[in-house]
């Protein structure tokens, strides 16, 4: 990366960081500028193919999260978003914009919406394993720019990374 591109990232960072938590007023302007941050900053970190058109994303209870993506019967399946088939991201609608642990997963999605729209959809398991890869990795240096904790994000790479794909 070159210093123009680091130098371009951190004001990207201080800018998102200005208004941590949710403004008292719900500004559509200050959602859209935060989005367009999150956007940008997870194309740039991830180095996948920049989409222009900017993914339908959908806030849902748990409830409707855990049927759309865990298995029958599945009791530990707690996810906080998800990246449909068709390219729509699907969020927990209890996450915050602007809280930048809540952001990375926004960041997180927001990779996988990059692969779907440039690839489609995963069709194996091993080209899942090397899009979570991604994904993943790509969350950790997020949060490392806000110098939060991002142990069990690392940890979730390190499974990843560790994972043999034979196909």
């Amino acid at each position: 990366m070159s210093p123009v591109e680091s130098l371009v990232i951190v004001a990207a960072v201080v800018s998102l960081s200005v208004g941590k938590a949710y403004p008292h007023e719900n500004t559509d302007e200050w959602f859209q500028n935060q989005m367009n941050g999150l956007y940008w900053l997870a194309w740039k970190i991830s180095g996948e193919k920049l989409s222009h058109e900017q993914p339908d994303i959908h806030y849902v209870p748990q409830e409707t999260l855990s049927k759309k993506f865990c298995q029958k019967g599945a009791q530990d399946c707690v996810p906080n978003a998800l990246t449909t088939p068709k390219c729509e991201i699907y969020m927990l609608d209890s996450l915050t914009l602007g809280k930048p642990r809540d952001d990375s997963v926004l960041v997180h999605e927001f990779v996988h919406y990059f692969q779907c729209r440039s690839r489609g959809a995963a069709t194996t398991k091993c080209e899942w394993l090397k899009r979570e890869l991604v994904a993943y990795r790509t969350q950790v240096q997020f949060l490392q720019m806000f110098k939060i904790n991002s142990d069990a994000e690392e940890q979730q790479y390190e499974t990843f990374e560790a994972s043999q794909c034979t196909n």
